[in-house]
């Protein structure tokens, strides 16, 4: 069975952004992310934990939170991490 969407982790799947004022910024208020744009955000998800630790707005744990956020994410799709090799 391939999945083809998965509940929009950006707003935990209420389609809703800041005290649900707005829709989400990624899902647009569907609640759910296609592959492509999942797997975009999981790349966005890497990104933003190295570089946050590296200059120092993210301690390790967050780090850590975000990275296997973005691992699941790839995970569901059966997809490499985006820069895996940087990261671990």
């Amino acid at each position: 069975m391939k999945i083809v969407a998965v509940k929009c982790p950006s707003c935990e799947g209420s389609g809703k952004f800041m005290a649900e004022r707005f829709s989400c910024l990624w899902c647009k208020g569907k609640k759910k992310l296609r592959e492509r744009d999942a797997l975009r955000y999981a790349d966005q998800l890497v990104t933003l934990a190295v570089g946050g630790y590296v200059c120092g707005d993210l301690d390790w744990k967050d780090r850590k939170e975000m990275l296997v956020k973005a691992d699941a994410l790839c995970a569901a799709f059966k997809r490499p991490v985006f820069g895996a090799e940087y990261t671990r």
